[in-house]
């Protein structure tokens, strides 16, 4: 024979803990991070470009070589963990991976106005 009493809580606990499976694995198809690309060459020469057309002294040169270094790191690492992204670089991929170089771009601009 059954015991109904002991029947309800088993059941309650049986269908938790399916809830829980169900959540851990919702949260885990979810957090699978996006593999995109990004061609730093581009953007560095596209850096290098607008600096060599200032002018500029080895002193303010020299300064804002750094600043976009800052800049482009801090940018790349702030895009891959805010978005759940794993950034690679355009070169070394084959094919597939959406590229986000003008995303990273306009960011790493924003960021030397600021």
């Amino acid at each position: 024979m059954f015991n109904k009493a002991a029947l309800i809580p088993l059941l309650l606990q049986m269908l938790s803990g399916i809830l829980g499976a169900i959540i851990v694995q919702i949260a885990l198809v979810h957090s699978n991070p996006q593999i995109v690309t990004v061609d730093i060459t581009s953007i560095v020469k596209s850096f290098e470009n607008e600096l060599l057309q200032q002018k500029l002294s080895q002193t303010d040169m020299t300064e804002k070589v750094t600043r976009f270094s800052n800049a482009m790191n801090s940018t790349i690492t702030e895009f891959g963990n805010d978005n759940h992204k794993i950034l690679v670089i355009k070169d070394a991929v084959i094919s597939g991976g959406k590229d986000e170089t003008d995303s990273i771009k306009q960011m790493i601009k924003k960021r030397m106005e600021s």
